[in-house]
């Protein structure tokens, strides 16, 4: 590149290879100066405040909002009202004109969309099923998935037999169950909608497991740090429970 650098002057923005690589040129009717890293696109940066910047749309493999050291990393329009973001050259996700989102890297499988009520969807459209559209993971080791096929949806926890130890079979499950206190109420926040449930701090001793945070916790700023409950952790206990009245309704029945 040449070290003198000229400036062109003139109306409106100058259209892309008019200007040489390193090349300025001031638009004196709107005030605004452009350049060209490359001799091709126009890069547009306002001088007053706030500043605007226009990019061309760049590639895939060449983003036009880049790195100094990672030229093949950054955001490019992909087209009408669509923003790519590549890593290495390779687009990893887009977002169109409603905000919906999407990996790129199975585009057909993971789409995700928010709405301005706060519709939040996944879309998956492959050919196999089940599955997975999301997966979690503790310490890079998978805890539970939300899977997915044709007809219905699993909110699965991990439960491999080759993941558990010490297992035993649940024992005194009826006299437990009648140290739960299942009540009927109304949130405070919804006076009109009457549910069944558990209030947490009562079903902690029985099962644990199934709650969540310290009874009547609160954050350094004194503010209420609910409880919450997974229901179906008590599963195992309820199943345990009629099993043990279906054993004794059987040896009643022997009698």
């Amino acid at each position: 590149m040449a070290s003198t650098i000229k400036l062109k002057r003139g109306s409106g923005a100058p259209t892309s290879g008019t200007l040489a690589a390193g090349e300025p040129a001031l638009d004196l009717t709107n005030n605004k100066l452009y350049s060209s890293t490359d001799g091709t696109d126009v890069v547009e940066i306002s001088p007053t405040i706030p500043f605007d910047g226009q990019f061309a749309d760049g590639s895939v493999s060449a983003p036009s909002v880049t790195f100094s050291s990672d030229t093949n990393t950054g955001f490019y329009r992909i087209g009408a009202d669509t923003l790519g973001l590549a890593t290495n050259g390779t687009l990893r996700a887009k977002w169109d004109s409603s905000f919906s989102y999407y990996s790129a890297a199975n585009t057909s499988a993971t789409y995700k969309q928010y709405h301005t009520l706060g519709t939040f969807v996944v879309d998956v459209n492959v050919g196999q099923t089940p599955f997975s559209a999301y997966q979690f993971q503790y310490n890079s080791g998978a805890v539970g998935s939300i899977v997915v096929n044709t007809s219905s949806t699993a909110y699965n926890t991990s439960s491999d037999y080759r993941l558990k130890e010490n297992i035993v079979p649940i024992e005194n499950a009826v006299a437990r169950i009648d140290n739960l206190n299942p009540v009927r109420f109304n949130f405070i926040s919804d006076p009109s909608h009457i549910v069944d449930g558990f209030l947490a701090h009562e079903v902690t001793p029985v099962v644990p497991e199934a709650i969540t945070g310290e009874k009547d916790a609160v954050d350094n700023e004194g503010n209420p740090v609910y409880q919450g409950i997974d229901q179906s952790k008590l599963v195992p206990l309820l199943v345990a429970a009629v099993q043990e009245l279906s054993a004794r309704v059987a040896a009643l029945e022997a009698n």
